[in-house]
Protein backbone atom coordinates (compact mmCIF):
# COMPACT_ATOMS: atom_id res chain seq x y z
CA UNK A 1 0.00 0.00 0.00
CA UNK A 2 2.86 2.35 0.76
CA UNK A 3 4.36 1.91 -2.70
CA UNK A 4 0.95 2.13 -4.40
CA UNK A 5 0.17 5.36 -2.56
CA UNK A 6 3.45 6.91 -3.75
CA UNK A 7 2.86 5.85 -7.36
CA UNK A 8 -0.70 7.22 -7.42
CA UNK A 9 0.45 10.48 -5.87
CA UNK A 10 3.29 10.92 -8.36
CA UNK A 11 1.12 10.09 -11.39
CA UNK A 12 -2.20 11.68 -10.44
CA UNK A 13 -1.31 14.12 -7.60
CA UNK A 14 -3.91 12.37 -5.43
CA UNK A 15 -3.04 11.56 -1.81
CA UNK A 16 -4.82 8.35 -0.72
CA UNK A 17 -4.41 6.95 2.84
CA UNK A 18 -3.10 3.39 3.18
CA UNK A 19 -6.24 2.38 5.08
CA UNK A 20 -8.39 3.49 2.14
CA UNK A 21 -6.34 1.41 -0.30
CA UNK A 22 -6.71 -1.59 2.00
CA UNK A 23 -10.48 -1.09 2.20
CA UNK A 24 -10.71 -0.97 -1.61
CA UNK A 25 -8.89 -4.30 -1.87
CA UNK A 26 -10.91 -6.05 0.83
CA UNK A 27 -14.34 -4.69 -0.17
CA UNK A 28 -13.94 -4.99 -3.93
CA UNK A 29 -16.97 -6.66 -5.53
CA UNK A 30 -14.69 -8.38 -8.01
CA UNK A 31 -13.30 -10.95 -5.59
CA UNK A 32 -11.59 -12.97 -8.32
CA UNK A 33 -8.05 -11.91 -7.43
CA UNK A 34 -7.90 -14.25 -4.43
CA UNK A 35 -10.20 -17.07 -5.55
CA UNK A 36 -8.96 -20.55 -6.39
CA UNK A 37 -9.84 -21.80 -9.83
CA UNK A 38 -11.87 -25.00 -9.90
CA UNK A 39 -10.33 -28.13 -11.33
CA UNK A 40 -6.70 -27.49 -10.41
CA UNK A 41 -4.31 -30.32 -11.36
CA UNK A 42 -3.81 -33.00 -8.73
CA UNK A 43 -0.66 -32.17 -6.72
CA UNK A 44 2.07 -34.72 -6.18
CA UNK A 45 2.78 -33.28 -2.72
CA UNK A 46 0.79 -31.04 -0.37
CA UNK A 47 2.34 -28.55 2.06
CA UNK A 48 0.41 -27.03 4.95
CA UNK A 49 1.23 -24.63 7.76
CA UNK A 50 -0.38 -22.03 9.98
CA UNK A 51 0.57 -18.85 11.82
CA UNK A 52 -0.95 -16.32 14.18
CA UNK A 53 -1.42 -12.58 13.64
CA UNK A 54 -2.66 -9.53 15.49
CA UNK A 55 -6.37 -9.48 14.74
CA UNK A 56 -9.62 -7.92 15.87
CA UNK A 57 -13.23 -9.03 15.94
CA UNK A 58 -16.26 -7.38 14.35
CA UNK A 59 -16.54 -4.97 17.28
CA UNK A 60 -12.96 -3.81 16.91
CA UNK A 61 -11.68 -5.65 20.00
CA UNK A 62 -8.18 -7.15 19.86
CA UNK A 63 -7.89 -10.90 19.45
CA UNK A 64 -5.31 -13.37 18.19
CA UNK A 65 -5.99 -14.41 14.62
CA UNK A 66 -5.17 -17.74 13.00
CA UNK A 67 -4.08 -17.99 9.36
CA UNK A 68 -3.72 -21.30 7.51
CA UNK A 69 -2.06 -21.88 4.13
CA UNK A 70 -2.16 -24.99 1.92
CA UNK A 71 -0.47 -25.39 -1.44
CA UNK A 72 0.63 -28.25 -3.65
CA UNK A 73 3.55 -29.06 -5.89
CA UNK A 74 3.02 -30.82 -9.22
CA UNK A 75 5.35 -33.60 -10.38
CA UNK A 76 6.94 -31.00 -12.68
CA UNK A 77 7.82 -28.91 -9.60
CA UNK A 78 5.26 -26.21 -10.41
CA UNK A 79 3.46 -24.83 -7.31
CA UNK A 80 -0.33 -25.15 -7.10
CA UNK A 81 -2.16 -22.62 -4.92
CA UNK A 82 -4.85 -24.49 -2.94
CA UNK A 83 -6.08 -21.89 -0.48
CA UNK A 84 -5.72 -19.53 2.47
CA UNK A 85 -8.06 -19.59 5.46
CA UNK A 86 -8.52 -17.37 8.48
CA UNK A 87 -10.51 -18.41 11.54
CA UNK A 88 -11.15 -21.93 10.20
CA UNK A 89 -10.16 -25.23 11.81
CA UNK A 90 -7.98 -27.75 9.99
CA UNK A 91 -11.03 -30.03 9.86
CA UNK A 92 -12.95 -27.34 7.95
CA UNK A 93 -9.96 -26.70 5.67
CA UNK A 94 -9.76 -30.41 4.82
CA UNK A 95 -13.50 -30.57 4.13
CA UNK A 96 -13.38 -27.56 1.78
CA UNK A 97 -10.46 -29.04 -0.13
CA UNK A 98 -12.11 -32.46 -0.48
CA UNK A 99 -15.46 -31.03 -1.57
CA UNK A 100 -14.15 -28.08 -3.58
CA UNK A 101 -10.68 -27.49 -5.00
CA UNK A 102 -9.54 -31.13 -4.95
CA UNK A 103 -12.96 -32.68 -5.55
CA UNK A 104 -12.53 -35.71 -7.81
CA UNK A 105 -8.73 -35.41 -7.84
CA UNK A 106 -6.53 -38.36 -7.00
CA UNK A 107 -4.88 -38.17 -3.56
CA UNK A 108 -1.48 -36.55 -3.45
CA UNK A 109 1.51 -38.82 -2.99
CA UNK A 110 2.71 -37.05 0.17
CA UNK A 111 1.59 -34.53 2.79
CA UNK A 112 4.43 -32.57 4.36
CA UNK A 113 3.99 -30.57 7.56
CA UNK A 114 5.83 -29.45 10.67
CA UNK A 115 4.10 -32.10 12.76
CA UNK A 116 1.13 -30.07 14.00
CA UNK A 117 -1.48 -32.57 15.19
CA UNK A 118 -4.38 -30.79 13.48
CA UNK A 119 -2.68 -31.01 10.09
CA UNK A 120 -1.67 -34.65 10.51
CA UNK A 121 -5.10 -35.81 11.70
CA UNK A 122 -7.30 -33.93 9.22
CA UNK A 123 -5.26 -33.38 6.05
CA UNK A 124 -3.72 -36.85 5.97
CA UNK A 125 -6.81 -38.08 4.08
CA UNK A 126 -5.73 -35.89 1.14
CA UNK A 127 -2.49 -37.83 0.62
CA UNK A 128 -1.29 -41.41 0.58
CA UNK A 129 1.53 -40.79 3.06
CA UNK A 130 2.67 -38.18 5.55
CA UNK A 131 6.15 -36.71 5.97
CA UNK A 132 7.07 -35.13 9.28
CA UNK A 133 9.55 -32.27 8.82
CA UNK A 134 12.94 -33.51 10.03
CA UNK A 135 14.12 -30.03 11.04
CA UNK A 136 11.10 -29.53 13.29
CA UNK A 137 11.38 -33.08 14.65
CA UNK A 138 14.93 -32.45 15.84
CA UNK A 139 14.21 -28.95 17.11
CA UNK A 140 11.09 -29.93 19.06
CA UNK A 141 12.91 -32.80 20.79
CA UNK A 142 14.81 -30.11 22.69
CA UNK A 143 11.56 -28.79 24.20
CA UNK A 144 10.21 -32.18 25.23
CA UNK A 145 13.56 -33.15 26.79
CA UNK A 146 13.54 -29.81 28.61
CA UNK A 147 10.12 -30.76 30.03
CA UNK A 148 11.81 -33.90 31.36
CA UNK A 149 14.40 -31.63 33.03
CA UNK A 150 17.25 -32.88 30.86
CA UNK A 151 20.31 -30.58 31.12
CA UNK A 152 21.32 -28.48 28.12
CA UNK A 153 24.38 -30.57 27.24
CA UNK A 154 22.23 -33.73 27.29
CA UNK A 155 19.57 -32.10 25.09
CA UNK A 156 22.16 -31.11 22.49
CA UNK A 157 23.48 -34.66 22.45
CA UNK A 158 19.97 -36.10 22.01
CA UNK A 159 19.21 -33.75 19.12
CA UNK A 160 22.42 -34.73 17.34
CA UNK A 161 21.64 -38.42 17.83
CA UNK A 162 18.09 -38.04 16.47
CA UNK A 163 19.32 -36.09 13.42
CA UNK A 164 21.71 -38.94 12.62
CA UNK A 165 18.95 -41.56 12.90
CA UNK A 166 16.67 -39.65 10.51
CA UNK A 167 19.26 -39.32 7.75
CA UNK A 168 18.40 -41.78 4.99
CA UNK A 169 19.88 -40.48 1.74
CA UNK A 170 18.28 -41.23 -1.63
CA UNK A 171 20.46 -42.05 -4.65
CA UNK A 172 20.98 -39.18 -7.08
CA UNK A 173 19.87 -39.38 -10.69
CA UNK A 174 16.93 -40.78 -12.63
CA UNK A 175 14.90 -43.26 -10.58
CA UNK A 176 14.49 -45.56 -13.58
CA UNK A 177 18.27 -45.83 -13.91
CA UNK A 178 18.91 -46.62 -10.24
CA UNK A 179 19.85 -50.32 -9.93
CA UNK A 180 17.34 -52.50 -8.10
CA UNK A 181 19.91 -53.53 -5.49
CA UNK A 182 20.44 -49.82 -4.64
CA UNK A 183 16.69 -49.40 -4.16
CA UNK A 184 16.67 -52.44 -1.90
CA UNK A 185 19.55 -50.94 0.06
CA UNK A 186 17.49 -47.78 0.64
CA UNK A 187 14.56 -49.90 1.81
CA UNK A 188 16.78 -51.75 4.28
CA UNK A 189 18.26 -48.46 5.52
CA UNK A 190 14.75 -47.21 6.21
CA UNK A 191 13.80 -50.37 8.14
CA UNK A 192 17.01 -50.17 10.18
CA UNK A 193 16.42 -46.49 10.89
CA UNK A 194 12.89 -47.25 12.12
CA UNK A 195 14.26 -49.94 14.45
CA UNK A 196 16.92 -47.53 15.70
CA UNK A 197 14.30 -44.86 16.40
CA UNK A 198 12.27 -47.35 18.43
CA UNK A 199 15.40 -48.28 20.44
CA UNK A 200 16.20 -44.57 20.86
CA UNK A 201 12.72 -43.96 22.32
CA UNK A 202 13.15 -46.92 24.70
CA UNK A 203 16.51 -45.54 25.83
CA UNK A 204 14.89 -42.18 26.56
CA UNK A 205 12.32 -43.97 28.71
CA UNK A 206 15.05 -45.84 30.58
CA UNK A 207 16.83 -42.54 31.34
CA UNK A 208 13.68 -40.99 32.75
CA UNK A 209 12.82 -38.82 29.71
CA UNK A 210 9.30 -40.16 29.20
CA UNK A 211 7.90 -37.02 27.53
CA UNK A 212 10.72 -37.03 24.98
CA UNK A 213 10.26 -40.77 24.42
CA UNK A 214 6.55 -40.37 23.67
CA UNK A 215 7.37 -37.50 21.32
CA UNK A 216 9.89 -39.61 19.34
CA UNK A 217 7.40 -42.48 19.03
CA UNK A 218 4.75 -40.12 17.62
CA UNK A 219 7.18 -38.33 15.33
CA UNK A 220 8.80 -41.37 13.75
CA UNK A 221 5.50 -42.56 12.24
CA UNK A 222 5.90 -39.90 9.57
CA UNK A 223 9.68 -39.76 9.52
CA UNK A 224 10.26 -41.65 6.27
CA UNK A 225 7.31 -40.79 4.05
CA UNK A 226 9.71 -39.29 1.53
CA UNK A 227 11.56 -42.63 1.28
CA UNK A 228 8.36 -44.64 0.78
CA UNK A 229 7.18 -42.17 -1.89
CA UNK A 230 10.49 -42.49 -3.76
CA UNK A 231 10.44 -46.27 -3.57
CA UNK A 232 6.84 -46.48 -4.79
CA UNK A 233 6.70 -43.73 -7.43
CA UNK A 234 10.26 -42.58 -8.03
CA UNK A 235 9.31 -39.04 -7.00
CA UNK A 236 11.82 -37.11 -4.93
CA UNK A 237 10.04 -35.13 -2.19
CA UNK A 238 11.36 -32.89 0.52
CA UNK A 239 11.90 -34.18 4.03
CA UNK A 240 11.82 -30.71 5.57
CA UNK A 241 9.10 -28.05 5.30
CA UNK A 242 11.45 -25.40 3.93
CA UNK A 243 9.15 -24.52 1.00
CA UNK A 244 6.18 -23.65 3.16
CA UNK A 245 8.38 -22.11 5.86
CA UNK A 246 9.82 -19.63 3.34
CA UNK A 247 6.32 -18.72 2.25
CA UNK A 248 5.16 -18.25 5.85
CA UNK A 249 8.14 -15.99 6.53
CA UNK A 250 7.11 -13.83 3.59
CA UNK A 251 3.56 -13.66 4.92
CA UNK A 252 4.84 -12.83 8.39
CA UNK A 253 6.85 -9.95 6.95
CA UNK A 254 3.68 -8.54 5.39
CA UNK A 255 0.99 -9.24 8.01
CA UNK A 256 2.78 -9.63 11.36
CA UNK A 257 5.50 -6.99 11.45
CA UNK A 258 3.13 -4.08 11.20
CA UNK A 259 0.91 -2.67 13.94
CA UNK A 260 -2.41 -3.51 12.34
CA UNK A 261 -5.47 -5.22 13.79
CA UNK A 262 -6.57 -7.47 10.94
CA UNK A 263 -10.10 -8.69 10.46
CA UNK A 264 -10.43 -12.26 9.20
CA UNK A 265 -11.66 -11.36 5.72
CA UNK A 266 -8.97 -8.74 5.24
CA UNK A 267 -6.00 -10.87 6.24
CA UNK A 268 -7.32 -13.85 4.31
CA UNK A 269 -7.69 -11.88 1.13
CA UNK A 270 -4.36 -10.03 1.34
CA UNK A 271 -2.52 -13.24 2.29
CA UNK A 272 -4.10 -15.10 -0.62
CA UNK A 273 -3.01 -12.36 -3.03
CA UNK A 274 0.56 -12.54 -1.67
CA UNK A 275 0.64 -16.33 -2.04
CA UNK A 276 -0.57 -16.13 -5.63
CA UNK A 277 2.02 -13.48 -6.46
CA UNK A 278 4.79 -15.61 -4.97
CA UNK A 279 3.73 -18.94 -6.48
CA UNK A 280 2.55 -17.92 -9.94
CA UNK A 281 3.60 -14.39 -10.92
CA UNK A 282 2.82 -15.09 -14.59
CA UNK A 283 -0.81 -15.96 -13.84
CA UNK A 284 -1.02 -12.85 -11.65
CA UNK A 285 0.20 -10.66 -14.53
CA UNK A 286 -2.20 -12.36 -16.94
CA UNK A 287 -5.10 -11.74 -14.55
CA UNK A 288 -4.38 -8.01 -14.41
CA UNK A 289 -3.73 -7.76 -18.16
CA UNK A 290 -7.24 -9.10 -18.68
CA UNK A 291 -8.66 -7.03 -15.82
CA UNK A 292 -7.42 -3.68 -17.21
CA UNK A 293 -7.98 -4.81 -20.81
CA UNK A 294 -4.45 -4.78 -22.17
CA UNK A 295 -5.48 -6.30 -25.49
CA UNK A 296 -2.78 -4.77 -27.71
CA UNK A 297 -5.18 -2.57 -29.69
CA UNK A 298 -3.19 0.62 -29.14
CA UNK A 299 -0.95 1.61 -32.07
CA UNK A 300 1.84 4.14 -31.48
CA UNK A 301 3.54 5.82 -34.45
CA UNK A 302 6.79 7.75 -34.10
CA UNK A 303 6.40 10.99 -36.09
CA UNK A 304 9.61 12.83 -35.30
CA UNK A 305 12.54 13.06 -32.92
CA UNK A 306 13.51 16.38 -31.36
CA UNK A 307 17.22 17.13 -30.96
Amino acid sequence: YRRSEKEIKSLMSVDIPHSTLHRWVVESDDGESDKIAAGVPAPAAIYADGTCYKGRDGKGRAKEGDLKVVFGVAESGHPIHLGVWSGESWAEVARELREGTLSGAAPAKLLLSDGELGIASHLSSLAEDHQRCHWHAVRDLNHTAWQDEAPLAERKKLKKELAGLLAVELPAGDFEKVPEHDKEDVRLQMFEAEKSLAKFADSLDNRGFSTAADYVRRAFKGAFGYVRTWLKYGIVCHRASSLVERLMRELARRIKRIAYGWKERGVQRVASIIVRQVHDPKAWEDYWSKRIRLDGNVLLTLRSVGL
